[in-house]
């Protein structure tokens, strides 16, 4: 069945796992009590929600686009070329399980310690998950502390002011390899990082006693 095919089979996956989700939660009850009367509309915490959540969908949206550049960029440097980028995005794919799930737990547990007045020990939550999984942690610390728009910001200078041009202008070089390309994604990274540190000991993050200063 072709593209057809794949994408039929994408969304039978997603149904079948929505399916036994809905199955499990209805013989297995949830954790806490959870009625209709919990649903509702309070405008403050939509408007928070959308305030730390748009960075976030803005940065994936742009990354995205980033690789999609980065591939067509890649495909001109021939068949080989095409072909190892995409064996290694689908190894991605699968090697991105570990880091995303460390920041998830990050974000969860930086928000619940900040709820709670625990800075300090939000911070060792932050240091762990760094030394697990690196950059995606900081990205997900400072989304639980309500600073979600620093990770735009890091992001798209490390995206588009290193990674993008950087992997353009090397194509053109003559004799060029998918070697010599594969430096430019690390550092990218070390530029993220590096603003990360920096935005990280700012005003914004420093204990007072075991509070953190609202954004």
């Amino acid at each position: 069945m072709g593209v057809a095919g794949a994408a039929a089979a994408t969304i039978s996956a997603q149904g079948i796992s929505f399916i036994a989700a809905i199955i499990y939660m209805i013989k297995k009850g949830l954790p806490v009590p959870f009625t209709k009367s919990y649903i509702g509309f309070k405008g403050g915490q939509a408007l928070r929600i959308l305030k730390i959540g748009n960075p976030i969908a803005v940065q994936d949206a742009f990354v995205n686009i980033s690789f999609l550049i980065i591939t067509a960029v890649i495909n001109t440097m021939g068949l080989v070329a095409s072909a190892a980028v995409g064996i290694d995005e689908k190894i991605i794919v699968f090697a991105m399980l570990v880091p995303t799930s460390f920041a998830s737990a990050v974000a969860v547990m930086t928000a619940q310690n900040i709820g709670a007045g625990k800075m300090i020990r939000a911070r060792k939550g932050l240091w762990v998950g760094v030394a697990l999984s690196f950059i995606f942690c900081v990205n997900s610390f400072f989304s639980g502390c309500g600073y979600s728009l620093f990770s735009l910001i890091h992001s798209m200078i490390a995206t588009f002011g290193v990674r993008v041009p950087v992997s353009y202008f090397l194509s053109k070089i003559p004799g060029i390899t998918l070697f010599e390309m594969g430096f430019v994604p690390p550092a990218a990274t070390c530029v993220s990082i590096v603003l990360c540190l920096i935005y990280l000991n700012t005003a914004k993050f420093k204990v007072e006693g075991e509070k953190i200063i609202s954004p």
